[in-house]
């Protein structure tokens, strides 16, 4: 089976250059696992030190990563209460009474008039009643569903955990390898971040970790845009 990828090169990034890396599945190489790589020469792009890092340790890392810092975050969603603007009732009640009053005495009958009348009662009643309601504009309130990132993420398809990686500003630099480092990643070679509101929620104190991610599965990581100077202290060498 095709491993699945929740991390795009979008947000995976050549820590040298801030280059775009792109997976390579290794096809054409037997028992090879696919691999992002910062394939510069291609793109006519000048990189000193390009990295590359294997797709299932990317994911793994990013999936830890985010869970531990967000996953017992609680989930929002934003509630709207629709808004009211009495005018086009308005207008349309009165344009219909005004052309009401056009037939007045036009009826031949009595059951016809009393008809009219009903009518002519009930828009003069409504117009009324609508004339002195403001104009309110909709409300939208964010409020907590009760359901953690973590519980989230496990019932979201592929394509709901790429969206939260999406929204949650989700972002990986991976450092140039050095030799003798393809054996299992070297975390001190890359650096996850997130740029999104869920960043200051990262950093406030929560009262216990989220279920089945417990919080020594990863190192401390950034949780903030800005990145702290970078050093070439590799992982995987380079291909």
């Amino acid at each position: 089976m095709e491993p699945v990828h929740h991390f795009s090169g979008r947000n995976l990034r050549c820590d040298s250059c801030g280059g775009r890396m792109y997976l390579n599945k290794q096809e054409s190489k037997k028992n090879q696992a696919p691999v992002h790589k910062r394939n510069y020469h291609a793109r006519g792009d000048k990189c000193e030190a390009p990295a590359n890092i294997r797709g299932d340790w990317a994911d793994e890392f990013v999936i830890a990563a985010f869970l531990r810092l967000v996953g017992g975050i609680q989930t929002r969603t934003t509630v709207v209460v629709p808004g009211y603007d009495p005018a086009p009732e308005l207008n349309a009640t009165v344009a219909e009474f005004t052309a009401q009053l056009k037939i007045q005495g036009q009826q031949k009958s009595k059951h016809a008039a009393n008809e009219w009348q009903k009518r002519h009662d009930a828009l003069d009643r409504r117009i009324a009643d609508l004339e002195p309601r403001e104009k309110t504009e909709p409300q939208r309130t964010v409020v907590g569903t009760g359901r953690t990132y973590a519980d989230a993420w496990a019932t979201a398809d592929l394509a709901g955990r790429r969206g939260m990686l999406v929204d949650a500003g989700a972002r990986l630099d991976v450092k140039r390898g050095t030799r003798g480092g393809w054996r299992k990643l070297d975390t001190r070679g890359v650096d996850f971040t997130m740029n999104s509101e869920l960043d200051q929620a990262a950093e406030e104190p929560r009262a216990h970790p989220p279920r089945g991610h417990s919080a020594d599965r990863v190192p401390a990581l950034t949780t903030s845009s800005a990145r702290a100077p970078r050093t070439h202290t590799g992982w995987p060498p380079e291909s």
